[in-house]
């Protein structure tokens, strides 16, 4: 885990939360380095994106602003200073006074119940996050030389501290079952976990949290990702070729001792930095019953086929030139970065995903070996 992970830990919590008593509340700031005339970006999160709810101008170095406090949403701030510093964050819409304080260091939200909350983790996975930072060497041993020496003890000690944060983690999902804060922290982890505790923590919340949309959609993920996990069956699905015809996994899989699934984009920067890599693979491998397919995310047809012609690419290519959301190819794998593959065999088992180039050539070569 890397300390940008666990920042996002605090600064991924976009969700609604359950209704609280119909009221008012005030959210006021101070953040150092303001001016007056400054803008500060209030949005709102409505199910499946953010809206703008309001914006607010700092006079006499303060921002503040009133709503209503009906739906007890997650609200965020969006502010940049003259000084080219930036701040954002979020904050919890429930009844009372809600104040945020923060400079170059640190920012401190709280003055409600739920806000006071967000507070205290937020300052113990920041805690966790500075203990990561600090695994980079031991001692007086130069870093460098640190990381060099004893890679295994810092996996381990990271690995450690890594369990540490589940169970913190775990234990505060526990702890509030049937509240808010038990959604929010559900919602804001949930691709910290495997797949089977994250089953295990929905199955623990309450059955209104457990209804909630957010939630139905991290299970619905879970239990396709479980479908598509190493050691399963391949699902087939069918794109276009750039020709414009029909292109399905399957005409492949059966033919072939390897098929590789390589998800990309032509505005993928390392996809196409490590297509000289891939293509190499493939004339070493393709004569010996290896397959590639590309499964392109691209969107923009022209932009497409010329990183095709441009780029020389001789294996199978297809694409439903559909947004990453609706890419079907993409959701039946979980793609959630590119370059990606996914590695099937003859039998059209799963057998890996996610290889790179240099780790796929040295996964074909022992899997061919093997099976020779």
């Amino acid at each position: 885990m890397t300390k940008a992970i666990l920042k996002g830990l605090v600064l991924s919590l976009l969700i609604p939360v359950f209704s609280c008593q119909n009221n008012e509340f005030t959210f006021t700031g101070k953040i150092e380095g303001m001016q007056d005339g400054d803008s500060v970006f209030i949005n709102r999160f409505t199910n499946t994106e953010w809206e703008m709810y309001d914006t607010l101008i700092v006079k006499n170095s303060e921002f503040s602003m009133t709503g209503k406090a009906d739906s007890c949403e997650i609200l965020s701030f969006w502010i940049r200073n003259a000084n080219g510093s930036y701040y954002q964050g979020f904050f919890f819409s429930e009844p009372g006074k809600i104040t945020l304080n923060a400079d170059d260091e640190k920012s401190v939200i709280g003055g409600t119940p739920l806000n006071d909350l967000y507070q205290q983790i937020s300052d113990s996975i920041y805690g966790f996050s500075k203990r990561f930072s600090e695994l980079g060497g031991f001692g007086d041993m130069p870093k460098e030389l640190a990381q060099a020496e004893n890679q295994e003890e810092l996996a381990r000690k990271s690995e450690v501290l890594q369990q540490e944060v589940k169970a913190y983690l775990q234990k505060k999902i526990m702890e509030n079952a049937d509240n808010q804060l038990g959604l929010f922290l559900t919602i804001s982890n949930a691709t910290l976990f495997s797949p089977e505790e994250m089953e295990q923590l929905i199955a623990s919340l309450s059955e209104n949290t457990r209804n909630n949309v957010a939630v139905k959609n991290i299970a619905a993920a879970i239990a396709q990702q479980k479908k598509t996990a190493i050691g399963q069956p391949y699902t087939d699905f069918e794109m276009n070729t750039p020709e414009g015809e029909a292109l399905k996994i399957s005409d492949f899989v059966s033919k072939n001792k390897i098929t590789v699934l390589d998800f990309w984009a032509s505005w993928c920067g390392p996809c196409m930095a490590e297509v000289p890599e891939m293509k190499r693979i493939y004339q070493k491998y393709h004569a010996q019953g290896v397959e590639f397919v590309g499964v392109s995310l691209d969107t923009d047809e022209k932009a497409w086929k010329k990183a095709i012609a441009d780029k020389e690419l001789s294996w199978p290519q297809g694409s439903e030139l559909k947004e990453w959301q609706q890419n079907k190819g993409a959701r039946l794998y979980n793609v959630d970065g590119i370059p990606y593959t996914v590695i099937l065999s003859q039998e059209g088992e799963i057998l890996a995903k996610g290889l790179r180039a240099a780790q796929l050539e040295e996964f074909i070569g022992a899997t061919l070996k093997q099976n020779h």
